[in-house]
């Protein structure tokens, strides 16, 4: 792991953050990458937590922490696309 990525882990943790947020933005933010339009441009790689801070942002802010379980049915059906 990079060491930028573990530096915002610990900041992440002393700040508070719930890990189970930091899991559901991961999901949400794939679930969403995964869902996009077959003809969409590529997207880039991810190369970062720091990627996902606005998503753990969103995660926090809508009270999305115990809702993992219906993004996870999003990213099966996603996979399951012809």
């Amino acid at each position: 792991m990079r060491r930028p990525d573990r530096l915002l882990a610990a900041q992440l943790q002393q700040r508070g953050v719930p890990l189970v947020a930091v899991e559901n933005a991961l999901v949400l933010a794939t679930a969403r990458r995964l869902i996009r339009p077959a003809d969409a441009v590529p997207l880039a790689t991810i190369r970062s937590l720091a990627y996902f801070l606005p998503v753990i942002g969103e995660v926090l802010a809508c009270g999305l922490i115990q809702t993992i379980s219906a993004i996870c049915v999003k990213i099966e059906r996603a996979n399951q696309r012809p």
